[in-house]
């Protein structure tokens, strides 16, 4: 059996622990299944799903080679995906970036070259901060105060995911600009 991995964007430690931080003052703990650990925080560019290693590998070579710089991303508050009563996921949204926009795109062709993606959904650059809705009570998100932050892109990160381990995400390589 494949492990499945995915290429995502860290959230810098800082900033991490403010989203953390402010999480704890809502009711998510006790609305949803899943709340992702601080080592677990990310932007997803791409889900790979399974994936053979030495398909891995290649595609890895090929990632390489994109050609991009570093940029800058900025926080933009709580947004949710699904109903605002019962949301399927809460997550921190970052500003509109083209660079994001740009380097997501030149990753999804690279991996379109190894694997099938489901690339029918647009891109919303987002950090999932709880997900799996398993609640009868209302959201209650208005007490999440998270001041606009920014954090410099150099990286993106290949992660395999270990569902039975914690934190869930391991880095498996990382493709710096």
């Amino acid at each position: 059996m494949s492990n499945h991995y995915f290429i995502g964007i860290k959230v810098p430690e800082v900033i991490g622990r403010s989203i953390i931080e402010a999480r704890k003052a809502t009711n998510m703990h006790e609305t949803h299944k899943t709340l992702p650990l601080l080592e677990d925080l990310h932007i997803t560019l791409a889900y790979l799903a399974a994936v053979d290693e030495s398909i891995l590998a290649d595609l890895i070579e090929s990632l390489k080679e994109i050609k991009w710089e570093a940029f800058t991303l900025t926080t933009a508050g709580l947004a949710h995906f699904g109903s605002a009563k019962t949301p399927r996921v809460v997550y921190v949204a970052v500003d509109e970036n083209e660079e994001l926009q740009r380097l997501q795109h030149a990753v999804v062709q690279k991996v379109l070259g190894y694997i099938e993606l489901n690339v029918s959904k647009d891109f919303h650059a987002h950090v999932t901060v709880a997900k799996k809705w398993k609640s009868t009570e209302t959201c209650m998100y208005d007490s999440f105060n998270l001041e606009k932050q920014s954090f410099e892109v150099r990286d993106f990160i290949i992660y395999k995911i270990n569902p039975a381990s914690t934190p869930r995400y391991e880095q498996f390589a990382s493709i710096n600009v």
